[in-house]
């Protein structure tokens, strides 16, 4: 009769010895994910974008192939139109366009804070300060002679989520922004999120006319590359969407919001 086979165990001080090393890597690995050290970093990074390059041969879902456009002015659009920045009235008769197609909304990550100076009544305006030239515009349509009335006419028949900026390294004083379509709370106070000191909006002219707002920050990893992207930032008592999610929430008529614990962590419930 065979006997059974012998089991050897490691002594009391090799087991000591293994589970310290256990731990000692798993405190390291947790260390590195708290402070971000480079090395476990890069190497979060160069899995991730395997990933998702693994991901995008994958065929989309019927229910979201061809449901978003993304409208790019990219160098073949500037050598064909014109440099950068264009015209306002330009921007309209674009987003014009886009709207033709019924869009359920439209995001737009450009900010405009200042007036635009290719407006004919800032132009007649520095020729007749600069060189004493007045210009009679008063065959012009009305309205034509300011571009940023122009754009905002155009915005207010769009479902149009405009930008904002937030600052967290100075405060900012009268700025008339828009207040936010969206009420998102966080009444467990589940969230330790950013808090903003200050906020550049839009023209008035534009900032007024624009069905919804979202916040364009983003964080960019060391490589310069943009992987990921705050939802939500706090101001003052109020917290605001990310660009993207007024989008989302905007395509789906939602106005509310608010963050829940879960089972895999806290969630936005809309």
């Amino acid at each position: 009769m065979e006997s059974a086979p012998k089991i050897t165990t490691l002594s009391r001080p090799a087991r000591i010895t293994a589970a310290g090393i256990m731990l000692a890597i798993t405190l390291g690995i947790a260390l590195a994910a708290v402070f971000e050290i480079s090395f476990f970093r890069s190497m979060d990074i160069f899995f991730y974008d395997r990933y998702m390059k693994l991901e995008s041969f994958s065929a989309p879902s019927p229910k979201i192939a061809g449901k978003i456009t993304i409208v790019d002015i990219d160098e073949t659009s500037l050598s064909a139109v014109g440099q950068w920045p264009w015209p306002r009235y330009r921007l309209a008769r674009l987003i014009r366009l886009i709207h033709q197609a019924k869009p359920r909304a439209m995001g737009m990550d450009i900010l405009f804070p200042e007036p635009d100076q290719s407006s004919l009544g800032h132009i007649t305006q520095r020729l007749e300060t600069d060189f004493n030239l007045n210009l009679n515009l008063s065959n012009l349509p009305r309205g034509l002679d300011d571009n940023d009335l122009f754009f905002g006419a155009v915005l207010a028949g769009t479902p149009m989520v405009g930008a904002r900026y937030f600052y967290f390294d100075h405060t900012s004083k009268g700025t008339a922004c828009k207040k936010s379509l969206f009420d998102i709370t966080d009444p467990a106070g589940l969230l330790s999120l950013h808090q903003a000191t200050g906020v550049l909006c839009n023209t008035p002219a534009i900032e007024a006319r624009l069905s919804a707002t979202g916040f364009i920050n983003n964080q960019y990893d060391t490589d310069g590359i943009l992987r990921r992207a705050p939802l939500l930032i706090q101001h003052g008592q109020s917290i605001f969407p990310h660009l993207s999610l007024a989008v989302f929430m905007q395509t789906q008529g939602i106005t509310a919001a608010r963050v829940e614990k879960m089972l895999t962590g806290p969630c936005i419930a809309m």
